[in-house]
């Protein structure tokens, strides 16, 4: 299910294997919204549609992969996010501020 593969993301990240967390929660992105375990319960995600919760989403793993030393995945991971996220979405100016801060970091 989507929420194992999540889970099994974060267990990997803590135990230092960034990449495969990453694949993971790519992979665990394809749930939102349909896997309702992953989305209410453990990521307690709130919004009026599939757009809303999707983008939320992804900036949670941000937030979490933020916590560890792998701007690279940060990097990968939000211009996947912006890919994905209609253009006059209320989080797209989050997602260039957060992709433009590791470009300068990097």
């Amino acid at each position: 299910s989507y929420a194992r593969q999540f889970l099994l993301g974060v267990a990997h990240l803590n135990m230092g294997e960034e990449e495969k967390a990453y694949d993971l929660f790519i992979s665990a992105a394809g749930g939102i919204p349909s896997d309702g375990f992953l989305t209410e319960d453990i990521l307690q995600l709130a919004g009026n549609n599939a757009d809303d919760l999707t983008v939320q989403y992804f900036l949670k793993v941000v937030s979490l992969l933020e916590q560890f030393p792998c701007p690279d995945l940060v990097i990968s991971l939000t211009e996947t996010a912006r890919a994905v996220c209609p253009q006059e979405h209320k989080e797209r100016a989050t997602l260039s501020y957060i992709l433009f801060s590791y470009h300068l970091k990097l």
